[in-house]
C-alpha cells in the first residue's frame, strides 16, 4: 500500500515532519543507487510511499487483476509524494502523463502502468514470481520514457509544460486554499534540473 496516514498526526513539530520525509528520501536515493537489482512485484493497492518504493526499483512487474492499482494521490490528503516521485514518475512516464497523475491524484490499474512504462511487465497472478524471476535474470533496460516523450523533460520545453499544467491547476483551485499542486509543479520544475 502506501505510507500510514494515521503517523502523520503524532509528528509533534516540523523537525519530526522533515526528519520522516528525510529517512523516506534517503533510503529510496539508496534503494535506487544500489549496483544490484531491485524489482517491485506489485499486487493489490501501490500507493504513495509504496509507489514511491516501486518507482525506486529497477524493475516493476504488476499483476494483472482488478485490485492493482497504482498511484500518487498524496495531493488529495494536501500533501506532496516526499520520497522521491515527483523526480522519478516523469523520467518513467515522461512529464505530461506524470503530472497528470500528480496533480490529480488519479490511480492507474496494471494494465495502464504497463501501457505508460511504469512497469516492465504485466502479468496475470499465476505467473507473477516466475516473470519477476525472468524479469531480474533477462535485464531489461532499465525503464525511460521513451523519446518523444523524454523530450518533456528537457530544458528547453519542460517551463511549457509546466506553464500548461499550471494553468489546469488555476482552473480549478487557488493557491491559498489547494497549495499542494502548485507545490508539485514548484518541485517538479526545480527538482528535475538535476537529472
Amino acid at each position: 500500500a502506501g505510507a500510514d496516514i494515521d503517523e502523520f498526526g503524532q509528528l509533534k513539530n516540523i523537525d519530526e515532519a522533515v526528519a520522516l520525509v528525510r529517512r523516506g528520501w534517503d533510503a529510496f536515493n539508496q534503494l535506487e543507487a544500489t549496483p544490484y537489482p531491485t524489482l517491485a512485484l506489485v499486487r493489490g493497492f501501490c500507493l504513495g510511499g509504496g509507489m514511491e518504493l516501486a518507482l525506486a526499483c529497477r524493475y516493476c512487474v504488476v499483476v494483472d487483476e482488478p485490485a492493482t492499482r497504482l498511484g500518487l494521490p498524496e495531493v488529495m490528503l494536501g500533501i506532496v509524494p516526499g520520497w522521491g516521485g515527483i523526480r522519478r514518475l516523469p523520467r518513467l512516464i515522461g512529464a505530461p502523463a506524470a503530472l497528470d497523475l500528480l496533480l490529480s491524484g488519479k490511480t492507474i490499474d496494471a494494465r495502464r502502468a504497463k501501457k505508460l512504462g511504469l512497469a516492465d511487465e504485466c502479468v496475470p497472478p499465476r505467473v507473477m514470481e516466475n516473470a519477476a524471476r525472468g524479469v531480474l535474470f533477462a535485464h531489461p533496460t532499465l525503464r525511460r520514457a521513451p523519446f518523444p516523450l523524454s523530450l518533456s523533460l528537457a530544458g528547453p520545453i519542460r517551463p511549457i509544460i509546466a506553464a500548461q499544467a499550471r494553468k489546469q491547476v488555476e482552473k480549478r483551485a487557488r493557491r491559498e486554499h489547494y497549495p499542494a499542486p502548485y507545490a508539485i509543479l514548484d518541485i517538479w520544475g526545480s527538482s528535475c534540473r538535476n537529472d
